[in-house]
């Protein structure tokens, strides 16, 4: 079959290279749009995590000085609630009475899990004895 010069059309091939030009944009488009999800729920975790080693600073800063001793577990649910048992959050405060001085040293760690890898958020702060 001969072409003739003024027909127009597209042929298989050109369509089948069109096509896969096409799936291969979408196919980057749509890793960027996974990789923007993941990154918004990270900096969520992370957001949230750092309030709650915040939260349990605040909290112990309310205490008697003499209250405020020793090392405590703490977990939370992915929405950032106390829970009473394991679960999506751990914080771990660690108190340490500074010998001949009128403070304690606060050591809070709050990691979580989300898949293969451990993720922290650290908080060290101070407690004057009043």
């Amino acid at each position: 079959m001969v072409r003739r010069k003024h027909e127009q059309g597209v042929t298989l091939l050109e369509a089948m290279v069109a096509l896969a030009v096409f799936t291969i944009g979408i196919g980057g488009v749509m890793g960027l749009q996974f990789a923007s999800v993941n990154g918004t729920q990270r900096s969520w975790e992370a957001s949230l995590a750092t309030n709650i080693a915040t939260s349990i600073l605040e909290e112990l800063r309310l205490k008697d000085y003499s209250a405020v001793n020793g090392t405590s577990v703490q977990y939370f649910t992915k929405e950032g609630v106390p829970s009473s048992t394991a679960s999506y959050f751990t914080a771990t405060e660690t108190v340490t009475l500074i010998i001949n001085a009128f403070y304690k040293d606060i050591h809070i760690v709050v990691s979580w899990q989300p898949g293969v890898q451990l993720h922290q958020i650290v908080l060290d702060g101070r407690i004057y004895q009043r």
